[in-house]
């Protein structure tokens, strides 16, 4: 049960309990992957420029639409492009992708970083989990709320990582969050 866990309080509150917020929070919208993709780029630019990194959107014309959270699924981006925009070098690119799949829908997310090393590839995901090696200083909760966002989509998230070529992070999604076209109440 999902608030079933440690009470303790603490001073980022509501943040130990991310994925019980999350699994309340969700509404039923229908966004376009090319507007997600923009949203969540425009967010994170000034963080890439800062450092000269270029960011690379490739939606694919069938891409379409899918069930989500808007706000939710822009923070899951957000979040993926703000640590590639930590870790990848500077005047690189990191490479955001749309496309559909048999299954549904993956965004990808890959930058030429350090890469993770395989034994810390589940640790990422941690509450409170913190590595040393990137530019930004973050509470280490990054990853931990994507991890559950994806799972109140009915997503998942994979890593693909070799040490010295970088990361790619990929959201899939199932076919049943797939819509053809935004339904009307959804369009804002």
């Amino acid at each position: 049960m999902l608030g079933a866990r440690n009470q303790t309080p603490s001073p980022l509150g509501s943040f130990l309990h991310a994925d019980l917020i999350l699994a309340v929070s969700i509404t039923t919208l229908g966004l376009g992957t090319v507007a997600l993709m923009r949203t969540a780029a425009a967010e994170i630019m000034p963080r890439l420029e800062d450092h000269g990194i270029s960011l690379a959107l490739r939606i694919a014309p069938d891409a379409g639409c899918i069930i989500a959270d808007r706000a939710r699924l822009t923070q899951v981006l957000t979040n993926i492009l703000a640590n590639a925009a930590d870790y990848a070098p500077e005047d690189s690119e990191v490479v955001f992708t749309c496309e559909r799949t048999e299954d549904g829908v993956r965004f990808r997310i890959r930058d030429h970083g350090p890469g993770i090393e395989e034994g810390a590839l589940t640790e990422v995901f941690e509450r409170f989990h913190t590595d040393q090696g990137g530019r930004g200083r973050g509470a280490g909760l990054g990853l931990a709320i994507v991890k559950h966002v994806l799972l109140n989509h009915d997503g998942n998230l994979e890593i693909r990582s070799r040490i010295g070529e970088g990361s790619e992070f990929i959201c899939h999604f199932p076919r049943e969050r797939l819509v053809e076209r935004i339904p009307e109440k959804a369009e804002s």
